[in-house]
C-alpha cells in the first residue's frame, strides 16, 4: 500500500486553482475567467500567481507556480510524488510551455545547469562551513580568557561571533 503524501501548500494551491477555473495553456500562460494573468516572479525567478485557498480549514493567499501547474496538467498526480522535480528542458525557468516542462530528480535538475553555475552554487554553499575551531574557542573561554583575548588569538573580529560559539556550545549540552 502506497503511503499518502501530504501535499505542500504550493501543490494544494495548484489543485485548488485548477478547481476554481484557472488554466494554463500550451504556451505557459495562466488565465482565469478569460483573462491572462500578468506574470509575477518569486525570489528564485519562477513565475507564480496568487490564489485564495482553504488548507486545513483555514483561508490563505498562496502562491502557485506556473511550471508545477503545467507539469500537473501534463503528468497528473505523479508531479507531486516525493523525489519528483519539475524541470525546464531548456533551463529557462520563465519558459513554462508544455513542451519545455519535464519531470526528473533534483540531481537531474542540478545537472541541467551549466558547470559554471553549479560551481558558483557550490562556492556559495561552502561559504557557510564553519570557519573557526569551536572547541578551541570554548576551551579558551572556560580557561577564563576574555572575548577580547580570544579575538586576538583567533583573528575573529566580532565579539558576537565568539558569544554565539560559546552560547551554542552551552545550549548543545542542555
Amino acid at each position: 500500500m502506497k503511503k499518502k503524501v501530504k501535499l505542500s501548500k504550493n501543490n494544494q494551491s495548484i489543485l485548488q486553482a485548477l478547481n476554481k477555473g484557472y488554466v494554463i495553456d500550451k504556451l505557459g500562460n495562466v488565465s482565469y475567467r478569460g483573462r491572462v494573468l500578468k506574470p509575477c516572479y518569486n525570489n528564485m525567478g519562477y513565475i507564480i500567481f496568487s490564489v485564495r485557498v482553504f488548507i486545513d480549514g483555514k483561508k490563505y493567499s498562496a502562491n502557485a507556480s506556473y511550471h508545477k501547474m503545467q507539469a500537473y496538467q501534463k503528468y497528473g498526480n505523479i508531479t507531486f510524488n516525493e523525489g519528483v522535480c519539475v524541470r525546464h528542458k531548456d533551463g529557462n525557468c520563465k519558459n513554462n510551455s508544455y513542451e519545455n516542462i519535464i519531470l526528473g530528480t533534483q540531481s537531474d535538475n542540478m545537472m541541467d545547469k551549466s558547470a559554471e553555475v553549479r560551481m558558483g552554487m557550490a562556492i556559495y554553499a561552502s561559504s557557510f562551513v564553519k570557519k573557526h575551531n569551536h572547541e578551541e574557542i570554548v576551551k579558551m573561554h572556560k580557561e577564563g580568557l576574555s572575548y577580547g583575548k580570544i579575538m586576538e588569538k583567533t583573528g575573529i573580529k566580532s565579539k558576537g561571533t565568539i558569544s554565539f560559539i560559546v552560547k551554542e556550545s552551552m545550549a548543545s549540552k542542555v
